[in-house]
This record gives C-alpha cells, structure tokens and sequence, in this order.
C-alpha cells in the first residue's frame, strides 16, 4: 500500500499540471523580485510594474485553481469509476453463482 502512495505521489510531482503550476509560481516570484528591486534602486513605485505583478499574481491564482480543481474533479470521477466497476464486479459474480 505505501508503494503505491509513494508511486502516485512520484507520478503527481512529474505531472504535466504540476509544472505549469510550478512554471507560474516561478514566474510570480521573479515579477515580485523585479518589482522589489526596482522599488529600492528608483525610490519609486513604478506604476507599471505594479500592474505587471498585480497581472502576474492573478494569473497564477486562476492557474492554481483551475490547478487544484482539475486534480478534485479527477479524484471524483476516479472515485465514481472505482465503484461502478467494484459494483459490476459484485453483480458478475452473484450471477455466476
């Protein structure tokens, strides 16, 4: 049982979803340091580097919910198809017997 936890958790790190999610976080954090050094070298808030972060950050909040709501609706559908074929299953083998 724990091989297969390990198994899947191995699977979701290299799964296609995880690196967008990733890539954006990546990409959200270097706007934020772009931002944070461009604040301290200008002693100024440079308007347009507000709204590229503020841009950046709602990006990656809408790809970490579609990110996060893709990965339940799979568990849900993987958890329906599990019991309809645990049900067929049973019912297969009261009609055999």
């Amino acid at each position: 049982m724990k091989e297969k936890e390990e198994k899947t958790e191995d699977s979701k790190l290299r799964s296609r979803k995880f690196a967008v999610w990733l890539v954006w976080l990546i990409i959200a954090i270097l706007v934020l340091l772009v931002l944070g050094v461009s604040i301290v070298i200008t002693k100024q808030t440079d308007e347009s580097l507000v709204e590229l972060f503020s841009s950046a950050l709602n990006d990656f909040f809408v790809v970490s919910a579609i990110y996060l709501g893709v990965n339940v609706v799979q568990k849900g559908a993987f958890a329906i198809a599990d019991a309809l074929t645990s049900k067929y299953k049973s019912e297969k083998d009261e009609e055999v017997e």
